[in-house]
């Protein structure tokens, strides 16, 4: 398997998944395996809840394509029709908590027969030795833990888009760690269900059009425990148990809590109740989008900080997640206790969040950066001006011939916010990109090369775009219809230098020229000025190049 099949089988699932809901959401109401509300729940009007299986379909389906049936692979597949099988009867029908049990432990002890998968490591996490659990404890401890990370992300099934959001954050980290040791089949059973998720996640964020409900939740939470074992006990992986805890430890130490008081209070640890942290920040005051965003930045936190300290010594990370979330959950008493805090939290609506007053509030902000985007631009090609030699003779022709068609478009059409004019503009940028590149190792101030100095700009540059592109205001559009052709045409041109021997450079240049083209559109937004003041420097830039070459 190859790094482009990687590629399609995200996509197969994402678009498998994303074409199945809207049959699923009709089906559902014609049988009635619908989610009604009540005083537990948020949502006020019935919603499908068998979104789990376009999740489950679609990671089937791109898996049965384009991924060998190895050992692994099998032992997982058989495991999970198992747990499918068991969350869509209770989703249609109703389990007991016993009954469902069941069919987990049954899920996870075919999958560790099959497959051959289980826990036999715990890294070393009291510095003396690695820990070694032999078979007849390693089994039982694998159903265990597998049982208990699934039980934790249908707990974490109670707002919209909440569950797939962080099995999203969870599996980006896996595929990234999996890239790391160099694992392609944890990769792809990664962007499988990647796709998935993702095609089942535009219907369910808030206001959600169905549920995954428990056929979703038992799915993608046995598939990611299994995935994370994948990541840490296969031979030569170098990834310590621990790693994987922090990814999934927000879920799994907020169902232990829960728990636990359940138990303190003498209550069945599976009795529905509101102290899950989700419902902790709603007491708080935030609004039901807000909660999702807040628990997503936690999730995304501790998945950035495993992935960037996997190789920190295994106490330590141990002692740093254990500290780290104990000072979480005292702060989360003592906002409780702070009301200027939750009044200011309700200040907010119900509205969509697009026209939030939050929303507003930070949209303007990310606004009112473009003139340091305008700079940061300028600045890149300013310095690949400066530090550019003599370029090549048919270099010095593609440009003459750019510059020379964008003065003449920009003549007759009066008008340097033209879609066409941006267009060539971003071919030029890609141009100067390109002769830039081969000069990159000129030092520019003491031993500061232009390479090291680009890619803090560029850094930069691409944080702002992102904010920019991510919070725009209501209404705004920042991409035409030829803005997406020329950013699919760079894409394009990414995989296929990726897979021939045309250019080693190219996808680099492309990406930095894509970056730098969302940079220009992004400025444009500021109106014509500061369209015409990038536009008029990338033209300047590619002068000065060319003067330079021919020796003027």
């Amino acid at each position: 398997m190859e790094l482009i099949h990687l590629l399609y089988i995200f996509l197969i699932a994402l678009f498998s998944s994303m074409a199945m809901v809207p049959f699923l959401m009709r089906w559902a109401f014609d049988t009635g395996a619908i989610d009604v509300p009540d005083a537990r729940k948020k949502h006020k009007k019935a919603v499908p809840r068998i979104g789990g299986v376009a999740i489950c379909m679609g990671w089937l389906f791109s898996l049965l394509i384009y991924v060998d049936m190895s050992r692994e692979v099998r032992g997982i597949l058989a495991g999970t029709l198992i747990i499918f099988f068991t969350g869509l009867i209770d989703d249609l029908y109703g389990l007991s908590p016993k009954r469902k049990f069941q069919g987990q432990i049954a899920a996870c002890l075919v999958t560790i027969f099959v497959g051959h998968i289980s826990i036999f490591t715990l890294g070393n996490l009291f510095g003396n030795s690695t820990l070694l659990l032999p078979s007849w404890l390693g089994i039982p401890f694998t159903v265990v833990t597998v049982v208990g990370v699934v039980n934790a992300f249908n707990l974490m099934d109670g707002l919209d888009g909440l569950a797939g959001g962080i099995s999203v954050i969870a599996l980006s980290a896996f595929m990234v760690l999996g890239h790391l040791s160099g694992n392609l089949m944890l990769m792809a059973l990664c962007a499988a269900l990647l796709g998935a998720v993702l095609g089942f996640l535009k219907f369910n964020l808030y206001p959600a059009r169905i549920f995954m409900g428990d056929t979703g939740s038992l799915v993608v939470g046995f598939v990611i425990a299994f995935l994370a074992i994948l990541t840490t006990q296969t031979p030569g992986s170098g990834v310590a148990p621990i790693v994987v805890v922090l990814i999934l430890g927000l879920p799994i130490v907020d169902t232990l809590r829960v728990m636990g008081r359940r138990i303190l209070h003498r209550k069945s640890p599976f009795s529905p109740d509101r102290t899950h942290l989700h419902h902790n920040f709603l007491d708080l005051g935030l609004q039901h989008r807000y909660t999702v965003l807040a628990i997503y930045g936690l999730s995304i936190f501790w998945a950035t900080f495993a992935v960037m300290a996997r190789n920190w010594d295994d106490r330590y990370l141990l002692a740093a997640f254990v500290l780290l979330m104990m000072l979480f959950y005292l702060n989360m008493l003592l906002l409780r206790k702070v009301d200027f805090f939750t009044a200011f939290l309700r200040k907010d609506s119900q509205a969509p969040i697009r026209h939030s007053v939050t929303y507003r509030r930070f949209s303007e902000f990310i606004a009112a950066t473009t003139p340091v985007t305008i700079f940061l631009t300028l600045a890149y090609l300013m310095l690949a001006t400066l530090a550019c030699s003599q370029a090549d003779i048919m270099s010095l022709r593609a440009g003459t011939a750019l510059l020379l068609g964008c003065v003449a478009l920009i003549f007759f059409t009066k008008d340097l916010c033209n879609h066409y004019v941006l267009a060539m503009t971003a071919v030029a940028i890609l141009l100067i990109i390109f002769i830039a590149n081969h000069d990159q190792s000129r030092d520019l101030i003491g031993s500061l090369s232009l390479a090291e100095l680009t890619n803090v700009l560029l850094a930069c540059l691409s944080a702002l775009v992102l904010l920019r592109f991510a919070f725009r205001k209501p209404g705004e559009h920042i991409l035409a219809s030829v803005d997406y052709l020329v950013i699919g045409l760079g894409a394009f041109v990414i995989l296929v230098s990726s897979q021939s021997s045309i250019g080693n450079d190219i996808p680099e240049t492309v990406a930095k020229g894509t970056i730098l083209f969302l940079a220009l559109k992004a400025s444009s937004l500021g109106g014509p000025k500061p369209a015409r003041l990038v536009v008029g420097g990338v033209l300047a830039a590619l002068a000065g190049i060319i003067i330079k070459g021919y020796g003027f």
